[in-house]
This record gives C-alpha cells, sequence and structure tokens, in this order.
C-alpha cells in the first residue's frame, strides 16, 4: 500500500495473507489484509469503514491494484478464541460471557445491511481486557433484509442448509453459523461432521441434531432454535440477535448494557 512500509507477515488467511505494516508518515503500525478482487466490494468497504462497535476490528481504508486489493485495521497481536477453546472446557459463565458479545456484533452487522458469513471461532480474538473482537471481512457481503444471494461460501462446517441448497438467502444464514459456534462452546466439538466438504454438507442437510448430556438445557433450547434446517421456521423461532439476547436464558444473567461498555469481569485475561 502507497505510503506504508512492509514490517513482518502476520499470517495466511484462506483468502490471502496478513502483513504488519508502519505508515511512514504517522510511525503507527497497521495491519493489512491482501484480498482477491473476485472478492472485493467497494460498497462493503466503504460500509466497514463507517463501523465502531467495540466487538469488530476497525476497518481503516482500502487500496485497489491491478489485480488484489488490500484494506488496512487495527493491529491486533491476541491470540485467536479457537485456541483457548481447544484447550479449556467453557464453564456456562464463559459461553454466555463470549457468545453474547458475537450477538452484539452479528446485530450490529445486520443493522449496517452486512451479512458476516465467515463466522467461526479462528475470527474472534481475545483482547487482552478479557473481551472478543470479530476479525476478517473477507466473505462479508452487503446484502439488505428483503434481498437475497446464492454465492457459496465459508467453513463447511459453519454453512447454513440454504446456502448449501443453493436457494438463495440473506441475514438467516448468520443466525445458523451462530448456532454451530455455541454448540462448540458447549462441547469444544462441530455438531456436523465428515472428512470432506461434501460429507459434511450431507450432514449438515439430513442429519438429525444431538447433544452431549453435559450441555446446559438453556443453551440446548437455543441451539436447537437456531439450527433450525428451515430458515423461515428458524427465524419465527429467534426473532432476531436483540430478542435472543433479552430472552434466552442463556443470557438471563448478563447486563448487556455493562457487557458492550466492557465493565464486567471477563472469565479469562490472555
Amino acid at each position: 500500500m502507497s505510503g506504508y512500509g512492509f514490517v513482518r507477515k502476520l499470517g495466511e488467511g484462506e483468502q490471502g495473507q496478513v502483513v504488519e505494516v508502519i505508515n511512514y508518515r504517522d510511525q503507527k503500525n497497521y495491519a493489512a489484509k491482501q484480498i482477491s478482487l473476485n472478492l472485493f466490494s467497494e460498497k462493503l468497504f466503504q460500509r466497514l469503514q463507517q463501523l465502531n462497535h467495540p466487538n469488530i476490528v476497525k476497518v481503516f481504508q482500502y487500496e485497489i491494484n491491478s489485480n488484489t486489493a488490500y484494506y488496512l485495521m487495527e493491529l491486533l497481536h491476541e491470540q485467536s478464541l479457537y485456541k483457548y477453546i481447544r484447550n479449556h472446557q467453557l464453564e456456562m459463565e464463559a459461553i454466555s460471557f463470549y457468545s453474547a458479545q458475537v450477538l452484539l456484533a452479528l446485530d450490529y452487522l445486520h443493522k449496517n445491511d452486512i451479512i458476516y458469513r465467515d463466522l467461526k471461532s479462528e475470527n474472534l480474538l481475545l483482547m487482552k481486557n478479557g473481551y472478543l473482537k470479530l476479525v476478517d471481512f473477507d466473505l462479508s457481503k452487503l446484502v439488505k433484509q428483503s434481498q437475497k444471494t446464492t454465492t457459496l461460501c465459508g467453513s463447511p462446517g459453519f454453512i447454513a442448509p440454504e446456502a448449501i441448497k443453493g436457494q438463495g438467502y440473506n441475514h438467516s444464514v448468520d443466525y445458523w453459523s451462530f448456532g454451530v459456534l455455541l454448540y462448540e462452546f458447549s462441547t469444544g466439538e462441530l455438531p456436523f461432521k465428515g472428512k470432506t466438504p461434501y460429507e459434511v454438507y450431507q450432514a449438515i442437510l439430513n442429519e438429525k441434531l444431538e447433544f452431549p448430556f453435559s450441555i446446559d438445557k438453556s443453551v440446548q433450547t437455543l441451539i436447537k432454535q437456531l439450527l433450525t434446517k428451515n430458515p423461515q421456521n428458524r427465524m419465527k423461532k429467534v426473532k432476531n440477535f436483540e430478542q435472543i439476547l433479552a430472552n434466552s436464558d442463556v443470557y438471563s444473567l448478563l447486563d448487556s448494557n455493562d457487557l458492550y461498555n466492557q465493565k464486567l469481569l471477563a472469565p479469562y485475561y490472555p
């Protein structure tokens, strides 16, 4: 990117590499993500620049070259929640604390007509204060509630049935992915498995949802609603993310205002 110097490579995502860069003018460091032009939407990234939410990584600017694009974000060195839940069984308090922040972030994106489409624990970073930030918007898309899109994208285990079927979908796919994430928070595993993406898709479409006995009943109830295979029936049950946060027993002991303002004590500090 013009005006920036390469510092080091931070990682390799599914859609492109992430590098640390320094702004020659103000000497501040940022993260820059490379993205293929066929995935890049200028209107989307113009909208992302306008967002301001404590649980969403800040996007500053973008630049388009001949065959690729880059977007600039705040630099975060923190670990992904994926690494933490691989080695720790989350207690109910932690499940509620972390998943409620994801609800707040997704609700904010949807109110800005953005479908996230790539929800997974790898895209949730644990900050030093114990709170989460949602990162990576390569697969996100601007879609109004009345519109639909058809692209099959995301991690196989998190993709909603309507996206697999190619029927056309909207914001409902993020509710399904949130249900998968909540299942992963509760068990350390995904609800539908397979050795290949095709096998995973078949499991999502055809297998019955099953729970280990260890999952809290209130969490089970919410996951069942979110992982309703018919998207219309799913949305009738859950309404929207605000309603989930207000009405589900999973969040009955949580003050959403204090959570948003990050006044609550976190269950873990990296």
